[in-house]
This record gives C-alpha cells, structure tokens and sequence, in this order.
C-alpha cells in the first residue's frame, strides 16, 4: 500500500513539473529530473533553510563501552527502516561491540513497525532499536549530539534536511548513495556513502567508523565546514531575492 500511494504522489508530481516554467532547486538530481520533464524551463539553484538551532549546537560525542547509531526518518518504506534494522542484525552478529540504533521521527506503534518486527523477531534483539517518535527542535539536537554516528538508509531522495541537519552539527555520516546525496557529501570526505539496499555494506561502513573514531570525527569536521557555508542563512536569502529578481524582470513584473 505504501509502494503505490508513493507511486501515485510520484505521477502527480510528475504532471506538476511538465507544467512548470520555472524551477527552484538544490542537488544535480532534481535539476535533471526538471531539465528532463520539462526541457523548455528554467532552473535555478538555492540550498534549503536549515532550522537556527543546529547551528548554535556542535556535536563531539567520546566513543563509549556501547556504540549509539541514530537516523531521522518517516514511517514509509522507501525511507530504508528495513535496511537500517537489516544492518543493526548484522553488527550483532559480527560485531563484538554493543550497538544500540535510535530511530527519530517514527513511532514504535507504527503500522511499518509492527511488520518489520515479525519479520526480524527471529534474528534481531529488537530491544536494540528504540523509536523515538516525533521530537522537537532541542530533543532532536540533544539526540544526535549524544549519538555516535548518523546513519542515513533511504532508497530515494533528493536532499535530506536530516542530513543536512547532522553535518551542520559536524556528526560522522554513513548513507545510501541516492537521488542527489552526492550534491551534499563527498564520500570519504565528508561522510560515507554506500550503495542502497546493502546491508552488509552499510553495515561494514559503520564498523570502519568505530575502528577509527579519529577519521569520523574528521569526516564530521569536515561536513561541518561545508554545510555552514552552504547553508549560510544570509547568502541564501540573498540567493532567493536573485532569482525571484530575475524571474520578474523575464515577465516584465516591477
């Protein structure tokens, strides 16, 4: 049911774009995808806001006796809940460290939630993963922040704000390689970026991590310093003043 009212949200938008003269956005993704549905328009580009409170915030978590892995996602399934949990079961099995996962924005309750637990009640000690639920701006913040790495396990996207969000913070990031993740992170330098649906990736990615807490933190470090700049509040209303400019001055509007 979730596949097809994805699919049927993708065929509206779809008819939205084709019909559009204009394009504002923000990876090399969705440029394509406007450029393709409607070649004769015109697009400009323009990082999204990201909300003040990250960037009075700087994450510096030590490595403890337990490793914390958090993800900010959304009850569907494209966003990878069963990749994440998927990777959790493999770092239990291979792995001597503890682990324990923590999943924001979806409840435990969830409909996504109580499928997934029957089908890895066999294999997962599902006491590892907690389900936050929807948290506010400080909770949020205090839940990255006290977390060891951010794992991103998405199949389809365009440009995250949770990723966003977790490298203005400075955190250590492993995600899928998906839709415009590579306008955001260089891999290897700012983060690591594997390929979607493989857990034994994802999985291996986090261990190489842990193993070299110097290089994640420099990975952080390093996705911190981008996306202060890309996300700069002041150059990107200045940004957005620009291309509304242009587009009035191109229908002769004052």
């Amino acid at each position: 049911n979730d596949f097809f009212l994805f699919r049927k949200k993708a065929l509206r938008e779809t008819q939205i774009i084709q019909n559009c003269k204009y394009f504002i956005g923000r990876t090399s993704f969705d440029k394509r995808m406007a450029t393709f549905l409607s070649p004769d328009s015109s697009y400009f580009h323009c990082h999204e806001f990201i909300r003040k409170d990250f960037f009075k915030n700087q994450w510096d978590y030590p490595m403890g006796d337990k490793v914390i892995c958090v993800s900010v996602l959304k009850g569907t399934t494209y966003k990878g809940i069963d990749l994440l949990m998927e990777t959790c079961s493999l770092l239990m099995k291979y792995s001597t460290r503890v682990f324990e996962f923590k999943v924001c924005g979806v409840q435990v309750n969830e409909e996504i939630i109580t499928i997934l637990k029957k089908n890895f009640k066999n294999r997962l000690d599902l006491s590892h993963i907690k389900f936050l639920g929807k948290l506010n701006t400080v909770e949020l913040i205090n839940q990255l922040c006290t977390s060891n790495i951010f794992v991103h396990p998405s199949y389809i996207e365009n440009s995250p704000n949770s990723v966003c969000e977790a490298m203005v913070l400075g955190m250590p990031i492993v995600s899928t390689n998906v839709g415009g993740i590579t306008s955001l992170i260089d891999d290897k330098i700012e983060g690591i970026l594997v390929q979607e649906g493989e857990p034994f990736s994802m999985a291996a990615a986090i261990t190489e991590l842990i193993k070299d807490y110097d290089y994640a933190r420099a990975l952080g470090q390093n996705a911190r310093k981008r996306s202060l700049n890309r996300h700069n509040p002041d150059k990107l209303v200045d940004s957005m003043l620009e291309i509304y400019k242009t587009i009035m001055q191109e229908n002769d509007r004052k």
